[in-house]
C-alpha cells in the first residue's frame, strides 16, 4: 500500500519545477503574454481566459499576476 501511495503522491514537485524552469528556452510563451486575450484578462477586462492545447506551459501563465483590484 505504501508503494501505491508514493506513486499517487510523489511529494513536493518544487525541485522538479525548478530544474525544468532552468531548461526553458528564453522567451517561451511570450506570444501568449503579448496576446490581446491575455492582456484583457490580466487587466481584469474579462472574467475567463480559456487556454487549451497540448504541452502548454502553466509556468508562463503562473509567473504573471493580475493587477490588484481586477476580478480573479
Amino acid at each position: 500500500m505504501k508503494k501505491i501511495s508514493e506513486w499517487l503522491d510523489p511529494g513536493d514537485g518544487s525541485e522538479r519545477h525548478k530544474d525544468l524552469t532552468g531548461q526553458r528556452t528564453a522567451d517561451t510563451g511570450t506570444w501568449f503574454l503579448e496576446s490581446v486575450e491575455f492582456q484583457n484578462w490580466i487587466k481584469g477586462d474579462c472574467d475567463v481566459l480559456f487556454c487549451h492545447g497540448k504541452g502548454f506551459s502553466l509556468d508562463t501563465r503562473t509567473n504573471h499576476q493580475r493587477e490588484p483590484g481586477s476580478r480573479s
